[in-house]
């Protein structure tokens, strides 16, 4: 049983409606409640690089015209040109669906997405050269750069820098106002990231706690 999504206005839609939920939900799509600019009766949008999903599909159909020379693609954007030349000279094809990241619809014989499988094959040879990173097509769902993956866990080097950052800006104001006194609800307001009440946490620390979660930093350390 799909799960249905409402927007403000009490309409409804199978995916959410909106990019930030769609991240929560863990979703692939999201329906924007502005219609495509080319497509304008159409809002599906993917998640991972905010692509229109109809417009792929015509791209789809435009590289399928171009191969049988019913249109001129002289001029057409380089990374179409490169799909009809995989078509043409890699044993590839046009599907009728894009696949779930957002990529143009071009299959190998196999029936797999391209560009799904350089990713792959990416990964693994970077893993047989005792790679710590490889370089991956898609954008990261989370902060949408094209960063470098870490081999081990695919996480994105971009989103790894940014989380040493804040941790490194809690660590740092703990250091400095260790006798802090806020409640959570003030600290959300003021958009910090951490507070203390001066107050026990169930397993006795006074120390500092998340505002996101309220969840007990010595706790989460193990102590």
């Amino acid at each position: 049983m799909k799960h249905i999504y409402f927007f403000e206005d009490g309409k409804s839609s199978t995916f959410p409606t909106s990019r930030e939920d769609a991240l929560l939900y863990k979703t692939r799509f999201y329906t924007s409640d502005t219609p495509c600019d080319a497509n304008h009766h159409h809002n599906k949008r993917y998640v991972i690089n905010n692509a229109c999903h109809a417009c792929l599909v015509d791209v789809g159909q435009m590289i399928k015209a171009a191969i049988k020379g019913d249109v001129d693609w002289s001029n057409f954007p380089q990374p179409i040109i490169n799909a009809i030349d995989l078509v043409i000279h890699n044993n590839c094809h046009v599907a009728n669906e894009p696949c779930g990241y957002g990529h143009l619809p071009i299959r190998t014989n196999t029936n797999h997405c391209h560009y799904c499988l350089e990713n792959r094959q990416a990964r693994q040879t970077a893993e047989q050269t005792g790679e710590t990173f490889y370089k991956c097509n898609n954008p990261c769902r989370k902060c949408g750069q094209r960063s470098r993956r870490r081999v081990k866990t695919g996480s994105c080097e971009n989103c790894e820098k940014q989380r040493h950052s804040v941790k490194s800006d809690i660590q740092n104001m703990m250091n400095k106002s260790p006798d802090l006194i806020l409640e959570r609800k003030d600290a959300k307001t003021m958009g910090i990231m951490v507070y203390r009440t001066g107050k026990p946490c169930i397993h006795g620390h006074y120390g500092f706690r998340y505002t996101s979660t309220g969840g007990c930093i010595d706790c989460l350390k193990g102590f």
